[in-house]
C-alpha cells in the first residue's frame, strides 16, 4: 500500500479533530441530537423576522446536515420528547413546520461550547504562543479555501 495524498493526511486529521471536539459527553443528550439542535438554533438566529425566531425547517436541516428529512425528524422528535424544542406549523402553509429552541437548547449549547473551548485552551497551552499563532493562520487560510472565498489560495503574500 501507497503513502497517503496530502489531501486525505488532512481530511483523516480534520475528521479526527472534530471527533476530539465533540466526544466529551453532555448529560441528557447525544452527540448527533446535539448537532442538530446546534443546527436548528443556528438556522432559527438566522430566520429572525421583527426580532421573533421562525424557527428552522426540516427541509433545511436535511440540507444543511445531508440527511433525509425522516433521520431529520427522528432526531427533531427525541429533542421534543427532551423538551429542547418546539415544533410550530407555518401560518402561511400548515403542512410545512419549524422547529424553534427553548431556552434549555440554548443552555446546553453554550454547555458545549464551553467544553470545547476548555479543550483548545489546554491545547494552546500545549502548543505555545508561537505554535498557536501558526495553527491559526493556517487554518485560517484553510478556512478560506474551503470556503471558496480565494482565487488563489497559496498566493505568496497572503503566506504570512
Amino acid at each position: 500500500m501507497g503513502e497517503l495524498s496530502d489531501g486525505r493526511q488532512l481530511f483523516n486529521l480534520i475528521k479526527r479533530i472534530n471527533k476530539s471536539a465533540v466526544l466529551e459527553p453532555i448529560p441528557g443528550i447525544s452527540h448527533s441530537e446535539l448537532i442538530m439542535l446546534e443546527n436548528i438554533i443556528s438556522l432559527a438566529e438566522n430566520n429572525k423576522r421583527d426580532g421573533k425566531t421562525c424557527g428552522a425547517r426540516i427541509s433545511e436541516l436535511s440540507g444543511l446536515l445531508k440527511l433525509t428529512p425522516s433521520a431529520v425528524s427522528q432526531t427533531v422528535r427525541k429533542l421534543e420528547e427532551k423538551n429542547l424544542v418546539v415544533r410550530t406549523p407555518c401560518p402561511k402553509d400548515r403542512r410545512t413546520g419549524y422547529m424553534i429552541p427553548l431556552p434549555r437548547a440554548y443552555e446546553l449549547a453554550k454547555q458545549a461550547d464551553l467544553i470545547r473551548l476548555k479543550k483548545l485552551e489546554k491545547v494552546t497551552g500545549l502548543l505555545g504562543k508561537e505554535g498557536t499563532g501558526q495553527l491559526i493562520a493556517l487554518l485560517a487560510r484553510l478556512a478560506e479555501a474551503m470556503d471558496g472565498n480565494r482565487e488563489n489560495p497559496t498566493h505568496p503574500e497572503r503566506m504570512n
